[in-house]
């Protein structure tokens, strides 16, 4: 019960934190260029979240990274480049069977840009959802219960970023992050394809969540993570689409959760 206070007020805590500060950021931000305020919000609640990240951990009795799932094991790190693999390979099949005629990339430094991208965003988000919300859900209910209530949550805060609500700076107020803020959750709902996005992105939570429960670690989570964002923004380069909210993602993210259940149960 303590824990499910504590994470009902860091949840609480986050978005209004970063409603308020998101303005003040936005004005400071503005003297070094031209930044949307929906990028500064979603800075802003990424930096908030951080913040609060490890008293949420402590408070639920994780008292190191070894904890959260960064295992120093060379068995498990060496999953890392075994999931980048596996990413762009089943995502890469997704755009394939989507699209299969293909532009350039372009610039081959793209890539370079792409992968390191992905890893950034990998480590933050599997550090904060798996290692951190998973990993405090798991003490108070079953491994499975877990992912699937984690994944929800990951759907949602993924799809909550329409660019319909945004604020135009010279229309910026100290309440314009709580505007935005119920902006975005009216203009979700109204955006084509949402349904079927929050579908696909519970599937990428579960596959996710089950790569961290079946190693104990987030080397694999974070490896098929990364090789995601990388085939996400390498697609989206050469044929200008998202693949996303199509449905064809679905029967290959579930191959995937298989795959990974038989390669566990087959290692151990």
């Amino acid at each position: 019960m303590k824990t499910g206070r504590a994470i009902a007020l860091y949840a609480v805590a986050v978005f209004v934190l970063s409603a308020t500060l998101a303005p003040w950021l936005f004005w400071a931000a503005h003297h070094f260029g031209a930044w949307p305020f929906r990028r500064v919000f979603n800075r802003a609640i990424l930096g908030v979240a951080l913040a609060g990240l490890w008293p949420l951990l402590r408070s639920a009795g994780i008292r190191s990274w070894r904890e959260a799932g960064f295992v120093p094991c060379l068995f498990r790190l060496r999953q890392m480049p075994l999931g980048f693999a596996l990413g762009i390979v089943s995502y890469g099949l997704g755009g394939l069977l989507l699209t299969p005629s293909l532009r350039a990339v372009g610039n081959p430094w793209n890539l370079l840009g792409f992968a390191f991208t992905g890893i950034v965003v990998a480590l933050i988000e599997e550090t904060f959802f798996r290692g951190g919300l998973q990993n405090v859900f798991q003490r108070r209910m079953p491994a499975w219960l877990a992912v699937l209530v984690v994944s929800g949550i990951y759907s949602v805060v993924h799809f909550l970023k329409p660019s319909g609500a945004d604020i135009a700076g010279d229309a910026m107020t100290w309440r314009s992050g709580f505007e935005y803020l119920g902006g975005v959750i009216a203009c979700s709902f109204q955006e084509t394809g949402v349904w079927r996005s929050v579908v696909a992105l519970w599937l990428v939570g579960i596959v996710l969540g089950w790569a961290f429960v079946r190693t104990q670690a987030l080397y694999l989570s974070i490896g098929l993570h990364a090789g995601w964002v990388f085939a996400l923004k390498t697609l989206a380069r050469l044929d200008g689409g998202s693949l996303v909210d199509n449905p064809i993602l679905w029967p290959v993210l579930l191959l995937l959760l298989g795959g990974i259940e038989w390669w566990s149960r087959r290692k151990h």
